[in-house]
């Protein structure tokens, strides 16, 4: 059904990307980790949790994009889509919406 996969998860639940830039850029990586792809998902607590607009959060998380860059230029970066949830006032949302 698969292979073996080795991997780390970084992020903490219910993250939202100024908490994750403050990570980053207070040492959440060190300089040993040399993973051969990074895997981002992050957005959703921005849209459905704090309410933020789709454009700031698009900011953060570009952000967050460039900084991995800048740590470890030759890894990729694969962005997983925003996956559906619901707003902050309990509407759901739609990945229309975003």
């Amino acid at each position: 059904m698969g292979g073996k996969l080795n991997g780390m998860a970084l992020g903490s639940a219910a993250d939202i990307t100024p908490e994750t830039i403050w990570h980053l850029e207070n040492r959440w990586i060190t300089d040993s980790l040399h993973p051969k792809l990074w895997l981002l998902l992050i957005g959703t607590n921005d849209l459905g949790r704090s309410g933020c607009s789709k454009r700031n959060t698009l900011v953060g998380i570009l952000h967050i994009a460039d900084h991995l860059h800048k740590m470890r230029p030759d890894v990729p970066i694969l962005f997983h889509g925003l996956l559906p949830r619901d707003g902050p006032e309990g509407e759901r949302l739609s990945t229309d919406d975003y």
